[in-house]
């Protein structure tokens, strides 16, 4: 595990790699399933949950999504009764399987904290109606993406879209119609 040290002065020293290191870095050696403990170099408090917080706040700060994390620290706040696990079971857990998210399981997962007793029945069906939204427009973005997609490869390879297909039978039944017309007319060359 690395150890990263945390100096008064707020800068941060990765005591493996021997460099100083910001927030960023750190946000990478999350991403990349690295582990590691923020220390403080004076008092040797762990700082590193203190730390991932600031990681999530600079990414939504970045992100101008500001909402979405105080929504988030305002409910762990408000259920302060409740440890951070039984939160992050109520509050989060839902929200990583919504794009598969069926309403049968949503009903499985929402029935199974009731009888653990873990919410209320008004938090479940708030939680409920939360994730089948949530699940819902995650289905309609991932709709949007994958029909950007294809319309982008379509476009490199240059195939007909069925609307430009539709416009040229369109255009060859019109074109037929015409030189039909050009034949049954007498030519004046003839007479």
């Amino acid at each position: 595990m690395r150890i990263i040290k945390k100096y008064s002065n707020r800068r941060m020293y990765d005591t493996t790699t021997k460099k100083s290191v910001t927030v960023a870095d750190i946000a990478v050696m999350v991403a990349q399933g690295q582990r590691f403990q923020v220390i403080d170099k004076k008092s040797g408090e762990d700082l590193t949950t203190l730390t991932l917080a600031q990681i999530v706040v600079h990414q939504e700060k970045d992100k101008k999504g500001l909402a979405a994390v105080a929504l988030l620290l305002r409910e762990l706040i408000e259920k302060g009764r409740s440890s951070v696990p039984e939160f992050l079971e109520r509050s989060v857990l839902g929200a990583l399987e919504t794009i598969s998210l069926t309403r049968e399981k949503a009903h499985m997962m929402v029935q199974e904290l009731l009888e653990k007793r873990k919410i209320s029945i008004h938090e479940g069906e708030r939680l409920l109606k939360s994730l089948l939204d949530k699940a819902e427009e995650s289905r309609q973005v991932l709709e949007k993406r994958i029909t950007l997609e294809i319309q982008k490869v379509i476009d490199r390879m240059e195939i007909a879209t069925m609307a430009e297909i539709k416009k040229l039978r369109s255009e060859i039944t019109a074109l037929n119609e015409k030189i039909k017309a050009l034949v049954d007319v007498p030519s004046l060359d003839r007479e």
